[in-house]
């Protein structure tokens, strides 16, 4: 599977020069890599694929999806994007979103996504990223969301998820006082459980059903 975090962060870096660059966060995956490249810590790369956004309107998010493929085609590398195809269209647009992306790089054909989830800004604390030249989640709030997604029943956990648990806390200290505070602020109902144990391995069967370069870079 082909590393395209290079393509990633060029788009990103197009979303931040559009009136779309004050409008949304980056989170996920390649908000890590950055991170990585921050610290020099590219020996800890893992394979992404998507640009996941947060966005606290909705509004904002139609704003987007009808006018992204206009604002990323107006580049200086000839690159061709198209939106093949989005969620909402299928499902209907609540709290979450998916655009699947063609980029055309002079007959080289890439396939990512974007993927954005509704929430308020209040319940989040950011950084800038200068890789990606946007707002980002800090690291903080990546942790609780990884946390999260690691000790719930509820969540479609990945191995990827561990993965990036471990690489978050390689790379700074933490405060476990900020650590609960952010968890409690974001994810106030999370009912947390320790997953590692030999009762609950059942539902962790799915992260492990797929190769690990494949699991690791979605």
């Amino acid at each position: 599977m082909p590393d395209i975090f290079e393509y990633l962060r060029y788009t990103a870096n197009l979303i931040a020069g559009s009136r779309f660059g004050n409008q949304i966060i980056l989170k996920g995956g390649s908000v890590l890599l950055s991170k990585l490249i921050e610290c020099g810590r590219e020996d800890l790369f893992r394979l992404t694929r998507d640009l996941d956004i947060h966005c606290d309107k909705k509004e904002v998010w139609m704003d987007f999806y009808t006018n992204i493929e206009s604002v990323l085609n107006i580049n200086d590398r000839g690159y061709i994007y198209k939106i093949t195809k989005r969620r909402s269209q299928e499902k209907g647009l609540d709290t979450s979103d998916s655009l699947t992306f063609l980029l055309n790089d002079n007959g080289k054909a890439i396939q990512f996504k974007m993927d954005m989830n509704i929430k308020s800004n209040n319940i989040i604390t950011v950084d800038y990223s200068p890789i990606l030249n946007l707002t980002t989640y800090d690291t903080y709030t990546m942790l609780s969301d990884k946390i999260t997604a690691v000790s719930s029943r509820k969540i479609f956990r990945r191995i990827k998820d561990l993965y990036d648990i471990t690489v978050l806390a390689a790379i700074q200290s933490y405060s476990y006082l900020n650590i609960m505070e952010h968890l409690n602020t974001k994810h106030p109902d999370a009912a947390l459980t320790n997953m590692l144990t030999p009762e609950n391995f059942s539902d962790l069967e799915h992260a492990y059903q797929m190769p690990t370069s494949h699991t690791l870079g979605t």
